[in-house]
């Protein structure tokens, strides 16, 4: 560990007609003694907050703060992964990059459980690099984590004698909280995967609230196929369906689908909890009418 050294000067003096000597005492001066074999590890993350399914960009900077060279850096970031649990996070291919001496080059880890990067390149006293990663939060998360912590421990061996084989480490530890908001996520299917014209099938969207916060009010848009007839639209949301009349949603001329419009029954989706992810279905049916050609 550095050792802070400090001293300070006296000096004893007399003058014409003094009766006795008079001391003047300097400023503190200090300096730092480092150790000859020392690096810092400095973890970041991108993000304000994380959400299931989103991407998080971390860098990892390893600084040698020491007098001699060090070589062989070997990284380990845990990926918030806690003692006998899942990781809450999953490595994106091919998005691990290396910065050193001012040039930037792709990484691969040798390992993915736990995420290990391997650096051999000699590091200066005062020099440094930086690896930076993209991980995607697991969607199917517990409601219940609040908070991703994951630790870059990071370590290196003596570039100035290969026979001192001793590494030298160091950790960093980076925290995420969870969004508080609401966050929908919507998906949509369609019940036939070919029709014949004026075939009636059903278009159907999920809509899921994996946020800590109710979503209220909730409006659905869709451009809707030119040629393509509203039958009849329904809501499944908890224990309640409603279907909805023609007066409680609008339709423009270019088929554009507003749901509900400003009288129609309103839609709300409930917060995630421990295991249960709430969700509202809309169900479009409809069927489709082609232009009619001679064959």
């Amino acid at each position: 560990m550095a050792q802070i050294i400090s001293n300070q000067a006296t000096a004893t003096y007399t003058f014409e007609g003094s009766r006795e000597a008079r001391t003047a005492v300097s400023n503190v001066a200090t300096t730092t003694l480092l150790d000859d074999y020392s690096l810092e590890v400095n973890k970041q993350n991108y993000q304000q907050c994380f959400r299931p399914g989103e991407n998080v960009t971390y860098s990892i900077r390893v600084s040698n703060t020491g007098c001699r060279k060090l070589k062989d850096f070997i990284i380990v970031d845990d990926l918030g992964k806690p003692e006998n649990g899942l990781s809450p996070l999953v490595y994106m291919e091919s998005s691990a990059r290396l910065s050193i001496g001012g040039e930037f080059m792709e990484i691969n880890p040798t390992s993915t459980d736990p995420l290990t990067f391997n650096v051999s390149n000699t590091l200066l006293a005062g020099e440094h690099f930086i690896i930076t990663y993209i991980a995607t939060v697991d969607q199917a998360i517990s409601s219940g984590l609040l908070e991703i912590t994951n630790t870059a421990n990071v370590s290196a061996v003596s570039g100035c004698d290969d026979e001192n084989q001793t590494r030298y480490s160091d950790s960093d530890t980076s925290s995420l909280p969870r969004c508080t908001d609401a966050n929908l996520i919507i998906t949509k299917q369609v019940s036939k995967s070919s029709i014949c014209s004026c075939d009636s099938y059903d278009y159907i969207i999920t809509i899921e609230n994996s946020g800590l916060l109710d979503a209220n009010n909730v409006v659905v848009t869709d451009y809707l196929p030119q040629g393509f007839s509203v039958n009849s639209i329904r809501v499944e949301n908890e224990d309640t369906i409603h279907d909805y009349d023609p007066t409680e949603y609008s339709l423009d001329d270019n088929n554009f689908l507003t749901l509900p419009n400003i009288s129609g029954t309103v839609i709300n989706v409930r917060s995630v909890e421990p295991g249960i992810t709430h969700s509202a279905v809309v169900t479009i049916n409809g069927s489709f009418n082609s232009p009619t050609t001679n064959a």
